[in-house]
């Protein structure tokens, strides 16, 4: 199991050097706006900057952005999943609204996104009744309050 653990770690490694190679070389056409890889490799080059980042610090902080949005993402999908086998009516809406928006394509596709309001009204309410990050702390007035 370990060395299985190991292959994983080592090719995702591998997969993030390759991607910062990419975003170093000269000869790849570069987008219109940077993106966290260039915006972190520019701080690693800036002599100026308050912190100075190494090559494996940046791939620790990739990983960790692209490890956290997978991991709240499938989180939501299973409470929502576990949320709609509770309630059968709202399964059937949110069923209904896709075969109706979505019509006969084998999957829902990006631009189908903005038709499915009772979809997202759903996922909306998982994110507050499931959340997937902590609470924010408590929270003090600076000042008496009256309602």
């Amino acid at each position: 199991m370990q060395s299985r653990l190991d292959k994983c770690f080592r090719n995702f490694d591998d997969f993030l050097e390759r991607v910062i190679d990419e975003h170093l070389d000269p000869q790849t056409p570069k987008p219109e706006r940077d993106d966290i890889i260039d915006i972190l490799l520019g701080l690693s080059k800036d002599e100026t900057a308050p912190i100075s980042l190494t090559r494996d610090q940046i791939k620790a902080i990739t990983f960790d952005i692209l490890i956290a949005g997978t991991d709240t993402s499938s989180l939501t999908t299973i409470w929502a999943m576990a949320e709609l086998a509770k309630n059968s009516r709202i399964m059937q809406k949110v069923q209904g609204e896709i075969r109706v928006q979505v019509g006969k394509k084998s999957m829902v596709e990006v631009d189908d996104i903005d038709n499915l309001n009772y979809l997202k009204m759903v996922v909306k309410k998982t994110f507050r009744v499931h959340p997937t990050t902590p609470l924010l702390l408590p929270r003090v007035t600076m000042r008496p309050y009256k309602c």
